[in-house]
């Protein structure tokens, strides 16, 4: 039992993961599979205009995420809401590397440009795949995310945003809002 919200597992931290479930609930039909996953490749090759080999990589990338973070748990190949938190909460012991390994594959997605940062652009185009589609909340988020000031992120701030994303429950952490504004 956690004696504070500060720490894995309690309430903000369960917000989180609820938000996140949300975004990747493309269909919205309250259940995770790998068609939202699939159709969030789609959105991706959309929305950041791909061509066929990058378009290849991306639905590699988003598809490896289901079946190696997620398809595991999945009960006839889908998960709830309530079973999807469960699931990352039961990793509260890996979760340093599979946030890591995660948001690694995001980060090679986000870089279009392959110039190893993601910069203003391929950031917002990241949110607008997730439906994001604030753009002061994205701008305001890719600032945050940015922890030294040059105007585009670098591999390791943002892995280390998606790890204080998942393993920590801190209020005051900008990673908070890295998919988009929390669930009530």
């Amino acid at each position: 039992m956690r004696s504070s919200d500060s720490d894995f597992g309690g309430s903000f931290w369960e917000r989180k993961m609820r938000s996140y479930f949300r975004v990747l609930d493309v269909d919205k039909d309250s259940v995770l599979t790998m068609k939202d996953f699939e159709r969030l490749a789609d959105r991706y090759v959309e929305i950041g205009k791909l061509d066929e080999v990058k378009a290849k990589q991306v639905r590699r990338k988003i598809q490896k995420i289901w079946l190696d973070y997620f398809e595991k748990d999945a009960k006839n190949g889908q998960m709830n809401e309530i079973e999807f938190v469960e699931a990352i909460r039961a990793r509260e012991a890996l979760i340093f590397e599979t946030a890591m390994q995660v948001h690694g594959l995001y980060f090679d997605l986000m870089d279009l440009s392959g110039d190893g940062f993601v910069q203003k652009d391929e950031f917002q185009i990241f949110h607008k795949v997730f439906s994001i589609d604030n753009e002061k909340q994205t701008a305001e988020c890719f600032k945050s995310l940015d922890t030294d000031g040059d105007g585009q992120l670098s591999y390791e701030e943002f892995t280390h945003a998606g790890y204080e994303y998942f393993g920590s429950g801190d209020e005051s952490l900008p990673s908070k809002y890295l998919y988009g504004p929390l669930l009530d």
